[in-house]
């Protein structure tokens, strides 16, 4: 199983093998397939090998943009799959994620997790790097503002080291937006957020496109898993859905004799 995550502009009428492997310039100057593979669901690495062979399987069927997380536990095992398929980094877009902490400090924090992403995926730089989620997760009652902002200014310093080409945020409504521009000097180029027809944000959509930053969407198929696991803390007002198990998809699905995958 794959967790695919996609641009909601990206045309309807496309194929999806163009989604997947056709790298388009974004108004923020993102320059990214339409069409990814995500590794949240892969939470116990790759104890038994099964993401590094589906990571070579979705490159041989033409995927070319992949979205990790530290705290998935998956990067060593998407960076076997990289390997092992022995396709050139070039042809990648590998997106990755740093979160925040009350205790570390911001820089050091970022610095850090930075060169862990690096090692496990076997490569000197990243596409993009996205702050995972807006607060603390350790701490609710943390300065969220104030590490924010630190971990922002650290990300820049990254982009300016060239050890990342695009940084960005995830989570983040249009409040948070809109205070992250009052101080950023490397502008985000994009914003990860749950987004599927039953979670249609178009506030944050709409927020987006008005200010070049590229809205890439999560989980498609309507699972948002920190609002399952830790719903208190995520930050996210839509209750959990899944789209496969909707009753207008199966209804649809049965019509056409398909599965509602």
């Amino acid at each position: 199983m794959v967790t695919p995550f996609w641009l909601p502009w990206a045309g309807l009428s496309t194929k999806a093998a163009n989604l997947s492997t056709s790298f388009v310039k974004r108004p923020s100057g993102l320059h990214c397939p339409s069409l990814g593979m995500g590794t949240a669901v892969f939470r116990d690495g790759n104890s038994d090998g099964t993401l590094a062979r589906g990571v070579q399987a979705a490159i041989q069927h033409g995927f070319r943009l992949f979205d990790t997380a530290q705290n998935y536990g998956s990067e060593p095992a998407l960076g076997e799959g990289i390997r092992q398929s022995g396709i050139d980094r070039s042809e990648l877009f590998l997106s990755a994620k740093v979160d925040l902490n009350s205790v570390e400090d911001p820089t050091e924090r970022v610095a850090r997790q930075l060169e862990s992403t690096l090692r496990n995926l076997g490569t000197g730089y990243v596409d993009s790097v996205v702050v995972h989620w807006p607060i603390c997760l350790d701490n609710p009652a943390a300065d969220h503002q104030s590490v924010r902002k630190a971990t922002w200014e650290a990300l820049e310093q990254l982009v300016r080291d060239r050890k990342v080409r695009h940084i960005g945020v995830s989570n983040f409504t249009c409040e948070l937006l809109d205070e992250l521009l009052g101080y950023a000097a490397v502008r985000p180029s994009i914003n990860q957020v749950e987004f599927s027809p039953v979670v249609y944000q178009q506030d944050i959509q709409s927020f987006c496109q008005g200010h070049g930053i590229s809205l890439m969407g999560y989980s498609p198929f309507g699972m948002c898993w920190l609002a399952l696991y830790r719903a208190a803390q995520s930050g996210v007002e839509h209750g959990v859905t899944n789209l496969l198990e909707h009753p207008t998809v199966a209804q649809v699905a049965r019509s056409h004799n398909r599965s509602p995958a």
